[in-house]
């Protein structure tokens, strides 16, 4: 059960250093910002376990195994590496990685809980594995 969460990070924050001060975030941000006066740098808070940002994210991945994950819950959707030793023409694979990373993209799960649903039969890496 998880016993901390980012509304509790902030709490603990802003006891320590009460002008912690949040700042706007870009569009598609994983992260909550926030920044305290006199002091260089942002800190930035990423709710994972809530997952608020899911609608919103923009991003994806490619392990160093060569699979494209288009959500840090998902197990990967698209073997990039295998395309890429096919034994095909340059061209013939530049368009199959445009064709099916589309597809990837367009079918990419609706938030980490959906993808966490979908690949429940399947063991997790860690955030720190797949660069979370």
């Amino acid at each position: 059960k998880q016993t901390w969460n980012y509304v509790q990070i902030i709490e603990t924050l802003k006891t320590a250093f009460p002008d912690l001060e949040k700042i706007p975030t870009d569009s598609g941000s994983t992260s909550l910002r926030y920044s305290l006066a006199n002091f260089k740098g942002k800190l930035g808070i990423i709710p994972a376990y809530s997952r608020n940002f899911c609608g919103a994210c923009n991003r994806i991945r490619i392990t160093a195994q060569g699979t494209l994950k288009t959500c840090l819950y998902d197990k990967g959707v698209l073997d990039f590496r295998g395309i890429l030793r096919e034994n095909t023409d340059e061209d013939s694979k530049i368009q199959k990685l445009k064709t099916v990373l589309s597809k990837a993209i367009n079918q990419r799960h609706v938030d980490g809980f959906e993808a966490e649903k979908a690949n429940k039969n399947t063991s997790w890496e860690s955030m720190s594995a797949i660069g979370g």
